[in-house]
């Protein structure tokens, strides 16, 4: 069986150090190490709760404000409430 054209799920360490590295860029990144890494855990949380598709999504995007978008959209409740 082939699997190389199967694109490969990014894990949430990956989506949470490309959300910082978005972060870090915006006019509104965290100053504090305390605030980085509050704003770190909440991306590893929402990450958690997100589907493999918002997995992908995050990791596309280049906005702090898409990154969210990402995780939200592909809430995994949502994915199991709509077949």
């Amino acid at each position: 069986m082939r699997t190389d054209h199967v694109a490969t799920i990014p894990g949430c360490d990956e989506v949470v150090h490309h959300a910082m590295r978005i972060l870090a860029a915006s006019p509104d990144a965290p100053r504090s190490d305390e605030e980085r890494v509050e704003e770190a855990g909440l991306y590893a949380s929402d990450c958690a709760e997100s589907s493999p598709d918002g997995h992908r999504c995050a990791i596309a995007a280049t906005t702090v404000a898409a990154i969210d978008d990402c995780l939200a959209d592909h809430r995994r409740d949502e994915d199991a409430a709509h077949p």
